[in-house]
């Protein structure tokens, strides 16, 4: 049984939303060495039992935070017109990223996905498409928003703008 679930959800979440936001921000799971401008960040920053004083070995819940990272400068053209704005530039990734997060549940699973598991265990909505991204050793039954939602700060040494999103995860270790 492997036991690096926080890496294998953090991978399963990066994959999902490099096909759907890489071209407007580097995608990248937590404590990368090397980051650019704009950035998606994504960190499984707690885990739990989903039941307090179960098995450690059971299902667990992972409160996963992805951070929306953009540099707190305007571009501007060669002669000082302000071309966009680092809050519109903060707004424009967040809102690809929360527009990719925002998956609703259908009644058909994903390409993939059938097969896995009896169609009553099958996950739906964003866990389904977190699930379809190949990462081995790990099976996500629940993805869905948490609160608070969304948390916005700057980062004045970096000069950076920060969203983060929080999403309450529900997933399992499995045999390789």
């Amino acid at each position: 049984m492997n036991w690096d679930i926080e890496e294998r959800v953090e991978d399963a979440f990066v994959a999902y939303l490099k096909g759907k936001v890489g071209g407007k921000a580097q995608v990248v799971p937590a404590l990368s060495a090397r980051l650019q401008f704009p950035c998606v960040s994504v960190l499984a920053a707690e885990t739990d039992t989903v039941v307090p004083g179960t098995a450690w070995n059971l299902p667990r819940k992972l409160d996963v935070k992805i951070a929306v990272i953009t540099e707190m400068a305007d571009e501007t053209d060669a002669g000082g017109i302000i071309l966009t704005t680092a809050r519109e530039r903060n707004s424009v990734v967040r809102s690809a990223v929360m527009d990719a997060l925002m998956v609703l549940d259908s009644a058909t699973a994903p390409a993939g996905l059938t097969g896995l598991a009896k169609p009553e265990d099958l996950p739906t909505g964003l866990a389904a498409e977190l699930c379809v991204q190949g990462i081995a050793g790990i099976w996500i039954k629940l993805a869905q928003p948490k609160s608070p939602l969304t948390v916005r700060s700057v980062d004045e040494e970096h000069r950076a703008m920060l969203t983060t999103i929080s999403i309450l995860v529900i997933a399992q270790p499995v045999e390789l």
